[in-house]
């Protein structure tokens, strides 16, 4: 199992101050070509199916980039990707 390294308390507790939404699209973030679980670091096995991915609904763009952020700032070397569905 592949693992990164996920986000912070402090990370997560910004996050969850972006309000909640139907109308925004679901996303998953990337790295490797594999999807990541923001509280772990958990990336799903290489070319699982994608029903098994973590995916993030009903929260902003501005939710992901901001988590994207936080990721790479974690993990310098590991380039992620966000994808809207």
């Amino acid at each position: 199992m592949d693992r990164i390294v996920p986000l912070n308390d402090n990370q997560i507790e910004e996050l969850l101050k972006f309000e909640l939404s139907t109308k925004h699209k679901p996303f998953r973030i990337l790295a490797k070509g594999m999807a990541v679980n923001l509280s772990t670091g958990i990336l799903s096995d290489k070319g699982s199916n994608i029903l098994y991915h973590p995916v993030y609904w009903d929260r902003p763009k501005e939710f992901a980039k901001k988590a994207k952020e936080f990721l790479e700032q974690n993990n310098p070397n590991i380039t992620f990707k966000i994808i809207y569905h």
